[in-house]
């Protein structure tokens, strides 16, 4: 990422704001979002508070409770508040919304606006979002205690074309709740990884 270029590309966002997050940097998970050509990006409907979501859970990893719960409120409040599209951008913002309420323990708020996400967007009619959708509601699953359904859709994600991915869940932080499940944890092992060498 030093070498590269910033640009304004959806490309250019995720992984921009990706990789702080996976080397734990949480400081630059905040502030990546400053970015102008983040922030480009992140103003267009589609990514409604999506800034505010990752700035929350970043803060929730550091231990500052307020400043998560204002950011998460403030994801809650952008995506509440937009206009419904009748597109597949109401699906993503629906699944942002899901995961505001969950880390903010409102369990079944989140359950609520991740299904109505999956009704908008459903894998038979959208291979690739759909199936995005559908890996946001297995973390929502997970994340509001339902864990045996969220195993049993990562099992089934983990074998999709454009589903999970065993080492963005075994790096991903957000997926840090969850690593006292060993059946996780021996479901997204990559393969052929041997921890002893680490």
């Amino acid at each position: 990422m030093d070498g590269m270029q910033p640009w304004i590309s959806e490309v250019y966002i995720t992984l921009a704001t990706y990789l702080p997050l996976l080397e734990r940097d949480y400081e630059k998970a905040i502030t990546i979002w400053d970015q102008p050509e983040v922030q480009a990006i992140a103003d267009n409907r589609g990514w409604l508070g999506w800034r505010d979501l990752y700035r929350g859970f970043a803060y929730q990893m550091m231990g500052n409770d307020d400043q998560a719960r204002a950011h998460l409120h403030n994801a809650i409040r952008l995506t509440s508040n937009a206009q419904p599209t009748t597109t597949n951008i109401d699906a993503f913002e629906l699944q942002t919304l899901a995961g505001a309420y969950a880390l903010l323990g409102e369990n079944q708020k989140a359950l609520d606006a991740s299904a109505r996400a999956m009704q908008l967007m459903p894998e038979e009619r959208d291979k690739i979002g759909g199936t995005f959708i559908a890996t946001q509601n297995a973390y929502i699953l997970a994340r509001t205690g339902h864990r045996d359904e969220a195993l049993a859709e990562i099992e089934r994600l983990l074998i999709q074309p454009a589903g999970f991915d065993h080492w963005a869940l075994y790096l991903d932080p957000i997926w840090d709740f969850f690593r006292d499940d060993e059946r996780f944890n021996e479901l997204i092992r990559p393969l052929n990884l041997d921890e002893a060498l680490q």
